[in-house]
């Protein structure tokens, strides 16, 4: 996954039947909630780089997440919405097309497996408005949980922290949930892999190596990394996953309407 940087069917017969070709997998098929948020950071990115920066960059300052002006807004009890918006509105912003291209590479690698589960593209329009919205309340609330590890760690940094890293690294967590190989998983596809169990303690342990030789790497190097942010959003998704997957089972059961 790229860092976080702080910015300075199948076939029935029928067609054959029918005397048509059988119908083809594409070679890319992310569901549409995935589809959606690459675009939407795409056009953002766009925006970032081509609108002139007197339009531009009041935004910008907006969105993206300073610690150092959150530490203060919230002791001097500045406006709730202008301390809640660069929160989640740094999830958006992307440093430059290397950061944008291999977040939303990773995005659709981690984040269509969790889509699916969830059944984003499933059933009526009302069952899948529920489930995307679902899912996007999760997309959101992992990165949350990646920006406030940041800041747990760095409350006083001047640095804006920008980027979909900690969200997408909650996606991770979340797909090691029922994409590692367990014997519960054999068993029962449907159900989710036990937080101890050895595979995701594996992942769990080279995922948090990996991240901390990166800090130790290119911290010494002068090059920024949001490590924490990775870690906050990773531990988000696998931790708060359960949630939203049982949240989705009673939805197909008929609890909630």
């Amino acid at each position: 996954m790229n860092d976080q940087i702080r910015w300075h069917g199948q076939s029935t017969g029928r067609e054959s039947q029918l005397g048509r070709p059988p119908a083809r997998e594409p070679i890319i098929s992310a569901p549409g909630v995935i589809t959606a948020l690459v675009l939407i950071n795409s056009l953002i990115f766009l925006a970032q780089n081509f609108l002139p920066a007197g339009w531009i960059m009041p935004v910008l300052d907006q969105l993206a997440f300073f610690p150092a002006l959150f530490t203060a807004g919230m002791k001097s009890g500045a406006d709730p919405f202008g301390l809640a918006l660069p929160i989640f509105g740094h999830i958006f912003l992307h440093a430059d097309i290397i950061h944008i291209v291999f977040n939303m590479m990773w995005l659709i690698v981690f984040g269509t497996g969790v889509a699916r589960r969830m059944g984003t593209d499933w059933g009526p329009p009302s069952e899948r408005a529920f489930r995307t919205g679902l899912f996007l309340t999760f997309y959101l609330i992992c990165g949350l949980g990646g920006v406030l590890a940041y800041y747990l760690v760095q409350p006083d940094s001047p640095y804006p922290v920008i980027g979909a890293s900690g969200a997408i690294s909650g996606m991770m967590g979340a797909a090691m949930r029922f994409v590692v190989p367990t014997r519960e998983l054999q068993r029962d596809p449907t159900r989710l892999a036990p937080i101890f169990s050895r595979p995701i303690i594996v992942v769990t342990l080279a995922f948090v190596l990996m991240n901390l030789a990166t800090a130790i790497g290119l911290g010494a190097g002068g090059y920024n990394i949001a490590w924490e942010a990775h870690l906050g959003g990773y531990f988000t998704g696998l931790l708060l996953f359960p949630l939203f997957d049982v949240a989705i089972r009673k939805a197909r059961s008929g609890y909630l309407g």
